[in-house]
């Protein structure tokens, strides 16, 4: 059987209360279920990988790098690729160096003794570049982070899939922030590159739920399994259901997963 990696996104300052520049609401209540994740006794991952929102200054996705817009309106703009696509603006948030950017602290004092089998993936720091995905960052070592590279990378995915599937991954979980943005794209990416993906709800929470919930709606057509559906009938627990789903030899995967059920 192959090796599972637990993915916890963004669980930064900016995105918890009281004082997050982002806040997700109930952001607070995603790091003691994360932590429940990481006790041995209960999980044995066999590798963690940690993304942080890692913007500089004037970051593309900022409405103060765009006079006379406001904050959470969307423009179409060209990235330092030179792709035209639409962005959602947001309040200046994880700028390097400050606190906001920073992870958890109760998460950092727990992966920190985990060695290497714990990576750190930034994402979103070019300054023209903005990333939703995990897999769009650049990996570097938990516990002694190199600076971001000095050009974009056009591949950016290609590296982390390389790099997981040498350690024998085939199956991830993501948990973390926020559910309807940076966790279900980076499950999406996960599906796209042929791992058995699953999302923990209860590890994460939304900006909004109803946006959430279409984005679940969105991994589950294409094969994804979102353990603890909060508006789904359940007959087990969250724990139950994530202890099958992990013990399962098939748990699916896009595109053998819609074959297999006979989807186009």
């Amino acid at each position: 059987m192959g090796k599972t990696a637990l993915i916890i996104v963004d669980v930064q300052g900016d995105f918890l209360p009281p004082d997050g520049s982002l806040m997700v609401p109930a952001g607070l209540l995603v790091a003691p279920t994360i932590l429940d994740l990481l006790k041995d006794q209960k999980y044995n991952w066999d590798y963690v990988v940690v993304s942080q929102d890692y913007h500089p200054t004037g970051h593309i996705s900022f409405a103060s790098s765009h006079p006379g817009h406001k904050v959470f309106s969307d423009i179409e703009l060209k990235d330092g690729r030179g792709i035209l696509y639409e962005q959602k603006l947001w309040p200046d948030h994880c700028v390097q160096g400050t606190k906001g950017c920073e992870i958890a602290p109760e998460l950092v004092a727990k992966l920190s003794k985990r060695g290497d089998t714990v990576k750190l993936v930034r994402k979103g720091w070019h300054k023209d570049v903005e990333a939703y995905s995990a897999f769009d960052g650049y990996m570097t070592d938990f516990n002694n982070p190199a600076d971001p590279p000095t050009e974009i990378d056009y591949q950016p995915q290609r590296k982390i899939v390389q790099w997981l599937r040498e350690q024998g991954v085939t199956k991830v979980v993501v948990t973390g922030l926020a559910a309807e943005l940076c966790v279900s794209h980076t499950a999406l990416s996960a599906v796209a590159s042929r791992f058995q993906t699953a999302v923990l709800q209860p590890a994460t929470r939304a900006l909004e739920d109803r946006d959430a919930e279409e984005q679940w709606d969105k991994l589950c057509a294409v094969g994804a399994r979102v353990i603890g559906r909060s508006n789904r009938p359940r007959t087990l627990r969250w724990e139950d259901e994530l202890k099958q789903w992990l013990a399962a030899e098939d748990a699916g995967a896009w595109p053998d997963w819609k074959k297999k059920n006979g989807s186009a």
